[in-house]
């Protein structure tokens, strides 16, 4: 229900879309993660404004997340901005990184 909420959310630009990615990542962790990334970010049918309100889900999961889940966000965004690097300012500010994140340096921690 929440996964099928994002898409109507994403594919009509509704405001409440950062909520739904949110609760998507805290029930389903890891794999909402990917649903994300791989169902939404990586699917070339979303704009900037919502690329942005997507990576601010995840920095605010990221932020809050306990050590795995925190990792595998890092990982994960880090993988979309090297492969699609039209993300990499979005993530910069999202992820409040400023001139320091590097998608080179994931390591985990």
């Amino acid at each position: 229900m929440i996964a099928s909420g994002l898409a109507v959310a994403v594919g009509n630009d509704i405001p409440f879309m950062g909520a739904y990615a949110t609760a998507l990542i805290e029930l389903e962790g890891a794999a909402g993660v990917g649903r994300i990334i791989n169902g939404h970010l990586k699917s070339g049918r979303i704009d900037a404004l919502t690329g942005e309100r997507l990576l601010e889900a995840l920095a605010l999961q990221q932020k809050t997340a306990a050590g795995p889940l925190r990792n595998t966000i890092t990982r994960e965004v880090a993988t979309l901005v090297r492969e699609e690097p039209l993300f990499a300012g979005a993530a910069a500010r999202q992820f409040g990184y400023g001139g320091r994140w590097r998608p080179d340096r994931t390591a985990d921690r």
